[in-house]
């Protein structure tokens, strides 16, 4: 269906009526009219479009994708995720939005840390260090499923900070996938400027530290082992 938020707002409202709470499975798919561009901050949608659905706390599979994110905040994630424990699969905002995400890296934890079942996230976020040793990030136990992980258009600062953080939360990832900037004629605006450099250097990092983790593996495979101790 087209995309309107006023609409979606309606829209999301008629699920309560529709479904059932135990719903699992969720997907809701728009398209843009031609007289938008994904860069319009008039469609990004606040929180209290969405809150509704935190009535389907049964949630295993949300896909949210092709709306307009950018103005959800960390703590309003965080309520979403204390409201979906079960869910696997996450879906957000990740369509080609040019709207810089009020999302943070620390929205990612949240995310991570309330949701201990996710296989799989598509989310866009602005990439930045945070405090490792504050929560949420040091409460977080670390998500072994996940071994990809989709960031759209993604703003990220100190690539190295942000690798680091990654890694400690999902021990297992082993590449960042983005949108790429097609438009050959003008430069990515402010500021996604350097978006795909810098994600390279991600998934640089990420590389160096997955062949690592295999050499480590193989080595301890091929270790001597103890005896095994014989009962007198």
């Amino acid at each position: 269906m087209p995309y309107d938020p006023l609409d979606v707002s309606d829209l999301i409202v008629s699920f309560l009526e529709c479904f059932s709470p135990a719903l699992e499975k969720l997907h809701v798919d728009f398209s843009l009219d031609a007289e938008f561009t994904f860069a319009n901050p008039v469609l990004a949608l606040g929180f209290d479009v969405v809150a509704p659905l935190l009535s389907f706390s049964h949630l295993k599979d949300l896909d949210l994708d092709s709306i307009c994110a950018s103005a959800i905040s960390d703590a309003s994630l965080k309520t979403m995720a204390q409201s979906f424990p079960q869910l696997e699969n996450f879906c957000f905002g990740s369509d080609p939005w040019l709207v810089p995400p009020s999302l943070t890296f620390t929205g990612l934890v949240h995310l991570i840390h309330h949701c201990r079942c996710l296989c799989s996230i598509r989310m866009p976020f602005s990439a930045c260090s945070v405090d490792t040793n504050s929560e949420p990030f040091s409460e977080t136990i670390p998500n072994e499923k996940i071994t990809r992980l989709f960031v759209g258009f993604s703003p990220i600062v100190d690539a190295k900070a942000v690798v680091c953080q990654l890694h400690t939360l999902l021990p297992e990832l082993i590449a960042v996938d983005i949108h790429h900037w097609m438009n050959n004629r003008l430069s990515a605006p402010p500021p996604f400027e350097h978006y795909e450099d810098e994600w390279s250097r991600v998934n640089e990092f990420l590389e160096v530290l997955t062949t690592s983790a295999k050499m480590r593996e193989i080595k301890m495979g091929k270790a001597p082992q103890e005896p095994p101790m014989v009962p007198a």
